[in-house]
């Protein structure tokens, strides 16, 4: 079946569900293929690809929302019943309609240089990494992996919105275990991208292991009491999780967020702004709609350590 074919189902489908009683109605395309590779101590341990196609219907029925899930695009209409039929038992909808379309500049998230990456120059990059930390220490225990990926998704609403995107993914990275005596040691550095580019080095990511594993060669005490603490600034995402729990539109409807509430009020220190930032082109999460078919924005969530903002969607909101 052609993707073509595979589109009309899925407009038909909204005007069949419509038809069957729905309120409203969307239908969801995802197709995605991948070829990767994996080493386990330094050798190749497995590579391959994988093709996937999935299908959601979702709909609205008295208030209610139903929603079913499959992989055959010629059963669609069965799957459009299901999610009916669930709708009569499912949870209260927070929004009577999906909205009308509305227009929207594209996001660039494709690549034909990523597309066009090898199994090969995959394995190759693997090897690379594995080489490098094995010369370092022949008894570090070391993996790597690398994977291209390209998404394509079709979403059609009752809304009107006819919406194709195409998506495409690398990533390349390593991890080692250093054992000696009583001491365990971990360190790993991998990095992700849309684009291929000066970022897919593996040199780089291998560099970046033999920097840990150079510090970690003299081990040390650790401190007693109040201490200064170092945090690279590729690990602040941890110490801000909290505050993403805290501003998801989902957790404040439902007041489990110590943020409701709090719009205009300083709740981070002043030198911290945080961006949420969909439409920023050639990243893992750009997005030129989400999965209702809003048009993605880019939106201060946090200014100076002032909230402005919580991300919802359209349920939640």
């Amino acid at each position: 079946m052609t993707d073509a074919t595979i589109i009309d189902l899925l407009r038909n489908g909204v005007t069949r569900a419509r038809q069957s009683g729905a309120d409203g109605a969307k239908v969801a395309w995802t197709r995605a293929e991948r070829i990767g590779c994996e080493f386990e101590n330094g050798r190749l341990k497995e590579t391959g690809g994988s093709e996937t196609l999935g299908i959601e219907a979702d709909v609205l029925r008295d208030g209610r929302r139903g929603g079913a899930t499959g992989n055959r695009p010629e059963r669609l209409d069965v799957m459009i019943d299901q999610a009916l039929t669930l709708a009569q038992v499912g949870g209260i909808a927070h929004f009577n309609a999906w909205p009308g379309l509305v227009a929207t500049d594209p996001v660039p998230a494709h690549s034909a240089r990523t597309l066009a990456l090898t199994r090969e120059t995959l394995i190759e990059r693997c090897g690379e990494m594995a080489d490098i930390l094995k010369a370092y220490d022949p008894a570090l225990f070391v993996c790597c992996s690398a994977f291209r990926k390209e998404t394509y998704r079709y979403l059609a609403t009752s809304g009107g919105v006819d919406h194709a995107f195409a998506r495409t993914f690398w990533h390349l990275g390593a991890h080692v275990q250093r054992t000696r005596d009583d001491d365990i040691l971990f360190a790993g550095h991998g990095r992700i991208g849309c684009e291929l580019d000066a970022h897919f080095d593996a040199l780089a990511i291998a560099e970046h292991i033999l920097t840990d594993l150079r510090h970690a060669e003299r081990a040390a005490l650790p401190p007693k009491g109040r201490t200064t603490a170092f945090f690279p600034a590729d690990r602040l995402i941890y110490l801000l999780h909290p505050v993403f729990m805290g501003i998801d539109g989902r957790n404040v409807a439902k007041g489990d967020s110590p943020l409701a509430g709090k719009i205009g009020d300083r709740v981070l220190a002043e030198n911290i702004t945080l961006e949420d930032r969909p439409r920023a082109p050639m990243t893992s999460q750009s997005a030129e709609r989400d999965a209702d078919g809003i048009p993605a924005q880019n939106r201060t969530l946090i200014d100076g350590g002032v909230l402005q903002s919580y991300l919802y969607d359209l349920d939640s909101a």
